[in-house]
């Protein structure tokens, strides 16, 4: 499936000392230490055993919980008996515990996250799983008709697809959605008007970005990774929103966000549920952004 890109694996606050992950059909484990996070296969190259079941971390080397083997951490690190897991590049942002599949994997996603960290603050929120596969998860921000059928949007929003600067694809438009308690202007029965901002850094990270009247200036990062069978996945939402006053973003309107985008993604469950994954689409007009993620998804394959 899947060799390359960045993707979440995992919430930080969820992490033990050793946390066994998955990513598809493989394998991987996340290591805590005072230093940072580590992620590595976890099958041992010697008899097969899930390290991250039972394996000790001793210095640079996790100990089999199996034949008691010290199996070296990364390429640089093998042990005696020549055995080592590999280790892939790593890092944590805003609470979300990232990976990337191979060595030099673009876009930069952690750039990006870096550069919207200066002046925005993350929140971590919830993590569902789903019965669809990533692609066609992380397509929903890419499928503009869907967003007035499923989600109330009042108006099909035009979308224009081009290619930033780090490699990422992103289609943009203008959002018409209905006013609700949640405007600062309750006086107005108009449509909020709301630019609408879509990033795909990999198949399994989307970030999409409203800026409007408030409180539409927020972000909402969405990353999914694939079960073991690939027709199924793991959704993780994360938020980001400008900082206040306090150099903080706003706790409440995160909760309150952070709850739209569970229940936006039920309704969207009512629809996966029951797609037929093995059906040979009949693509129209309408669907160019669609299109144009799914060919940029084909980058990141085997």
């Amino acid at each position: 499936m899947y060799s390359s890109g960045w993707y979440q694996l995992a919430f930080e606050r969820d992490l033990d000392q050793i946390t066994p992950v998955t990513f598809g059909n493989r394998s991987l484990m996340i290591l805590k230490s005072e230093s940072g996070v580590r992620i590595t296969d976890a099958t041992c190259p010697h008899r097969g055993a899930n390290l991250a079941y039972g394996g000790r971390v001793v210095g640079e080397y996790i100990r089999c919980p199996f034949h008691g083997y010290k199996i070296g951490i990364g390429e640089d690190a093998q042990a005696i008996n020549g055995l080592f897991v590999k280790e892939y590049p790593a890092c944590v942002i805003g609470g979300m515990v990232l990976v990337a599949l191979d060595d030099a994997s673009a876009p930069d996603l952690p750039g990006a996250l870096q550069t919207i960290g200066q002046d925005h603050g993350f929140v971590s929120g919830f993590e569902l799983a789903v019965n669809t596969n990533i692609e066609m998860v992380m397509e929903n921000g890419f499928d503009p008709v869907h967003f007035r059928v499923v989600h109330s949007l009042l108006m099909e929003p035009r979308l224009d697809i081009s290619e930033t600067d780090r490699g990422a694809l992103q289609v943009t438009g203008e959002f018409s959605i209905p006013r609700s308690t949640w405007n600062s202007d309750q006086t107005s029965r108009a449509p909020v008007k709301a630019r609408y901002t879509a990033t795909a850094y990999s198949p399994g990270v989307v970030i999409a970005e409203l800026s409007g009247e408030e409180p539409y200036n927020y972000q909402i990062i969405t990353t999914a990774v694939p079960a073991a069978d690939y027709r199924s996945c793991t959704i993780r939402l994360n938020v980001a929103l400008p900082l206040n006053g306090n150099n903080e973003p706003d706790g409440q309107f995160a909760a309150s966000l952070l709850e739209s985008s569970r229940e936006g993604l039920k309704m969207d469950c009512a629809i996966w549920d029951h797609l037929d994954q093995d059906h040979q689409d009949t693509m129209v007009e309408a669907d160019a952004a669609a299109l144009a993620f799914a060919e940029f998804t084909r980058g990141f394959r085997q």
